[in-house]
């Protein structure tokens, strides 16, 4: 081309991102950051009161944990925003492969529900439905036992141990019932204010939700638990992460900026169904009998290593079978829903004539429900089960 010759307009144009895809890689990095926020201002707390439940990317088990020291060494996990989380040694766990928070040293539990979780097979988890509704029926049937003896901790411990079984947020209800009669106001409280702010429940599960959290909030006011705006702010300046010169934070050990230590107040905001229908507890009429009646849109299994949990509520996803040379990327499989079993009339702390009959798998050649294979996050339908002890 001559030195002043006018660039033909068919001449090739330098290649430059297209906007629209510029904007989405955008909208990408940010929710990406966004959920490792998330994640670490709930892992960072001493205690975590509210609970947070986590998933092997290798086998799916999962697992409701209070305290990072709960954590098993070296195994990956994952956060329900798909981070990842691997206790490297007693003293540190790893969010997202860079970020270290410590572990604070704590008196052990009382509760032993990590424990107890660990007793159940693996295969439990990856298996089929009905195998996984029968181990829940049999943890809530301890549960209710131990709490007719006085056992509360075992009580609590079942049903947390069903909670991260069947991911049904009612299960959470019966637990905190069993926090509270522990003397354990505050992480009650907590657990209180998640499945009413984060989870779906059932209008009889929301009312005696509300009806315990006012409980523990007025038994946290009496011991003096409540600091006061002041307080809370203060405590927020301290509890600023610092950035070390290989580029990750290590938690200062105190409470993450954003939670109200008081109540509970905590950052996750994920959706489960509920797993119980009357205030007292008891397996609901509606337990799962008409749960996915179609096929569900599923997420997209390889959007990273680890396959995508950020779509929770919008399919269902499932960890890679218990193997060795296991890949942690998330697999999807076929699910059907369950029938429903009866419904007891007592109002104290019964589930009813649940185990008179197992719930029936409604199998299905064509067009059938969505029912999880494996392990990991999955989707659960409506039903009953919390509210013991209320």
């Amino acid at each position: 081309m001559a030195k002043n010759q006018t660039p033909s307009k068919f001449a090739p144009k330098p290649n430059r991102p297209a906007p629209k895809a510029a904007e989405e890689q955008r909208k990408v990095s940010v929710n990406s950051a966004n959920t490792i926020t998330k994640d670490f201002l709930l892992l960072s707390q001493p205690v975590i009161h509210q609970g947070v439940l986590i998933a092997s990317a290798s086998s799916g088990r999962r697992l409701y944990v209070h305290h990072l020291s709960e954590i098993p060494l070296s195994e990956v996990f994952l956060t329900r925003t798909g981070n990842h989380v691997q206790r490297v040694d007693k003293a540190t766990v790893k969010l997202a492969g860079s970020i270290s928070i410590r572990v604070t040293q704590i008196p052990q539990s009382s509760v032993p529900s990590v424990a107890l979780t660990a007793q159940i097979p693996t295969s439990v988890f990856s298996g089929p439905i009905s195998g996984r509704d029968h181990k829940v029926l049999q943890l809530l049937q301890r549960g209710k036992d131990a709490n007719t003896s006085g056992d509360f901790a075992t009580a609590c411990a079942c049903f947390e141990a069903a909670y991260a079984l069947s991911v049904r947020a009612g299960m959470l209800v019966s637990a905190a019932n069993m926090r509270l009669k522990l003397s354990q106001p505050q992480t009650a409280a907590a657990m209180y204010r998640y499945v009413l702010t984060e989870c779906s429940l059932l209008p009889a599960e929301q009312q005696m939700a509300s009806r315990k959290l006012a409980e523990a909030q007025s038994l946290l006011k009496s011991e003096g638990g409540a600091p006061d705006a002041a307080q809370r702010e203060a405590a927020r300046g301290q509890r600023t992460a610092e950035s070390t010169a290989e580029g990750t934070a290590e938690s200062t050990g105190g409470w993450s900026a954003g939670f109200n230590e008081a109540d509970g107040d905590g950052d996750a905001n994920w959706d489960e169904d509920p797993f119980g229908d009357n205030e007292e507890g008891g397996f609901g009429a509606e337990f799962e009998a008409d749960f996915h009646d179609a096929p569900r849109a599923q997420p997209d299994a390889g959007a990273d290593d680890f396959g995508d949990f950020g779509a929770f509520d919008d399919g269902v996803t499932a960890s890679a079978p218990p193997s060795q040379l296991a890949s942690p990327k998330a697999t999807l499989g076929k699910t059907d829903g369950l029938r429903a079993p009866p419904v007891g009339d007592d109002d104290d702390d019964g589930f009813g004539d649940f185990d008179a009959a197992p719930p029936a798998v409604a199998e299905s050649a064509k067009g059938g429900a969505l029912r999880p294979q494996g392990g990991g996050f999955a989707s659960f339908g409506g039903g009953g089960g919390g509210g013991v002890g209320g």
